[in-house]
């Protein structure tokens, strides 16, 4: 599909804006879950681990701004490609999916940025929104409840 501008403006409209480490920031959803890279092979840690790439509807605020300078340049397709993402364990990564809410948690980190040290957001966890079972309704049941004489003491 391509990314037009239209597309593009929807898409960065919709992220949010998640600007503090150690803030909880809940209603956050993943909009990609990767276990494989673009050859097909797991994506495996220096240990020898499986991991999962989880990308977030969120972005940071220096995600927001490459995002902005992509969208004037007219790279629409960059435009749309800066967002939160994390590691996480393929086992954790198997119980969140695409559209699954969640909370989000970042963690500051230094890192360096066309040779000048900075302090960055990443992605530190998430937890996803536990989740109830809808309960059934039966009109029957809801109208013989409504028509039962009611109970005096």
């Amino acid at each position: 599909m391509e990314i037009t501008k239209e597309i593009a403006e929807r898409i960065i409209n919709s992220r949010a804006l998640v600007d503090q480490a150690g803030v909880p920031f809940k209603k956050v959803e993943v909009t990609y879950v990767g276990y494989t890279d673009s050859n097909g092979d797991n994506f495996v840690d220096d240990n020898g681990d499986e991991f999962a790439i989880v990308s977030f509807n969120a972005v940071t605020p220096y995600q927001l701004e490459k995002s902005v300078e992509d969208f004037i340049a007219e790279d629409y397709e960059s435009a749309v490609n800066h967002n939160v993402s994390m590691r996480m364990p393929v086992k954790q990564a198997s119980l969140v999916a695409k559209g699954c809410p969640g909370t989000l948690l970042l963690r500051d980190a230094e890192v360096e940025v066309e040779g000048e040290m900075i302090t960055a957001l990443f992605a530190k966890s998430f937890t996803p929104a536990v989740a109830v079972d809808s309960k059934k309704v039966s009109l029957a049941d809801l109208l013989a409840k409504a028509s039962a004489p009611a109970v005096t003491a």
